[in-house]
């Protein structure tokens, strides 16, 4: 509708943004070891805990420069629940989760 003397305006209604990587988190090992660690040394550690020991599925497992591994999840739940519960014990150490952008 115009008003006589206001600018015109109008309003756009969309949906809500899509955030991107949801399904991402940051793997934490602790300690590391004071030799320098071949990435996949690590991946296998974090295959060995995910899979066998909690059962939980993942896509990918690549390195990160703000831990030792970015992990893609298949399920947004499975990032959720060990980012939540965390850490665990594992070996002689534990393994922490952080979600992707909190690094």
């Amino acid at each position: 509708m115009m008003v006589p003397g206001r600018p015109a305006t109008m309003r756009v209604i969309t949906c809500r943004v899509q955030e991107h990587n949801n399904d991402v988190a940051i793997a934490r090992l602790h300690p590391l070891p004071p030799e320098q660690m071949n990435f996949e040394d690590t991946r296998h550690i974090l295959e060995d805990f995910l899979h066998v020991h909690l059962g939980i599925p993942t896509l990918t497992i690549q390195p990160c420069p703000h831990g030792q591994a970015y992990v893609r999840f298949s399920h947004l739940f499975h990032r959720d629940q060990l980012i939540q519960s965390g850490p665990y014990q594992f070996g002689n150490g534990h393994i922490s989760f952080i979600p992707h952008n909190r690094a």
